[in-house]
């Protein structure tokens, strides 16, 4: 309730981020940027620069609950969510056996609305599991009314350009 408001995260560097919790908790998780709204209104995120994020957990929870993220939406109530011209690289899960999941951007957003995801730049995402169940997601939509358009992906190939040596599901 309330009156409905508009937010924006623009422009921001989020880097270097390393969690080493070894644990297989899901509270293991990093979401470098993170929108879970509980109000209406229209939230921005645009222009940032997301990159070098690690996590050594073997969690191997899904969805909002996955090991990594660089961007995470999370919201039932916005009236408009834009994510836009972001660049997302080397977000890494560096657990060593664990069959984790690790999302470019993951939205979970209304079934109503105008959102959009949008010229977005993701690459050189990838596991160090050699685990075959381990999961690499560019854009992960796992609910909600959302417009994808015009994102460049490129998974399986490393910040260095070598290409992955073990396998995993993109």
């Amino acid at each position: 309730t309330g009156t409905a408001t508009s937010h924006s995260i623009i422009g921001n560097y989020i880097g270097n981020i390393t969690n080493n919790y070894s644990g297989a908790s899901t509270a293991s998780s990093v979401r470098a940027l993170h929108v879970a709204p509980t109000g209406t209104g229209a939230f921005v995120v645009s222009g940032n620069k997301i990159e070098q994020i690690f996590n050594t957990s073997p969690s191997t929870a899904t969805a909002a609950g996955a090991a990594n993220h660089a961007i995470t939406v999370n919201t039932t109530t916005a009236t408009s969510i834009t994510i836009t011209r972001n660049i997302i690289r080397s977000v890494n899960s560096t657990s060593t056996t664990g069959a984790v999941v690790t999302n470019g951007i993951y939205y979970a957003g209304p079934t109503s609305g105008n959102h959009i995801i949008s010229r977005n730049l993701i690459h050189s995402i990838s596991p160090t599991a050699v685990n075959p169940s381990a999961v690499v997601v560019g854009i992960d939509v796992n609910s909600g009314n959302v417009t994808v358009a015009n994102n460049m992906i490129r998974l399986g190939i490393d910040s260095t350009g070598t290409a992955a040596s073990t396998a995993f599901t993109l």
